[in-house]
C-alpha cells in the first residue's frame, strides 16, 4: 500500500490533521519540499507553527524554531511512542505526547504529537502510520534498489 493511502486511512480521522496539496500557504514553514508531494500537516493544539509535521510521500518535515529537518521514512529503524521524549511506560499511555523514530545512523528525533484524549491519543494512530509507511518504503527500496524504488514510489504517489 501506498503512504498517501495510509496516510488518507489512518491519519485523516485526525482532528489535527489535515490533507493539503502543493499549493497550501502553510507549506512555506517547512522549507524547501526536496521534489517531495506533500499530502497533509499535523498541527498540535496550542502550539506555535514551530511544532506542525508535514506528512509527505517519502518522510517527516517538522517545522522548528531553527529551521525544518526531514526524516526519510526507508531510514527509519522503528518508531516508539514517547511520553516527554522518551519510550512510553505501558502504565501511562494517557500521558502520550509524541512518537520517538530511531534511525540507522542518526539520533532518535522526537515528534510531537500532543493531541487526543485520554487513553486515545493521537500519538498512537500517527505512531502506527509511520511505522507502516517506513515498512512500505523499505520494502519498495529492498526490492528494486533505491534508484528504482524512488521512481515507483513516484509513479504510486501521481
Amino acid at each position: 500500500m501506498n503512504v498517501e493511502i495510509r496516510a488518507k486511512r489512518i491519519l485523516t480521522p485526525l482532528d489535527s490533521y489535515e490533507a493539503v496539496d502543493a499549493g497550501n500557504s502553510s507549506l512555506r514553514a517547512f522549507g524547501s519540499l526536496r521534489g517531495a508531494k506533500p499530502l497533509g500537516i499535523y498541527r498540535n493544539n496550542g502550539a506555535s507553527g514551530e511544532e506542525a509535521i508535514l506528512i509527505s510521500d517519502v518522510g517527516l518535515f517538522l517545522a522548528r524554531h531553527d529551521g525544518a529537518i526531514f526524516v526519510d521514512y526507508t531510514a527509519i529503524e522503528s518508531v516508539e511512542v514517547a511520553e516527554q521524549g522518551a519510550a512510553l511506560t505501558a502504565s501511562s499511555k494517557s500521558e502520550a505526547d509524541g512518537v520517538l523514530l530511531n534511525g540507522k545512523s542518526a539520533n532518535p528525533v522526537l515528534v510531537p504529537v500532543r493531541n487526543g484524549n485520554g487513553r486515545y491519543r493521537d500519538a498512537f494512530e500517527f505512531s502506527r502510520f509511520v511505522s507502516r509507511a517506513a515498512e512500505d518504503s523499505k520494502i519498495v527500496s529492498k526490492e528494486f534498489g533505491q534508484p528504482e524504488a524512488d521512481a515507483i514510489l513516484a509513479r504510486r504517489a501521481s
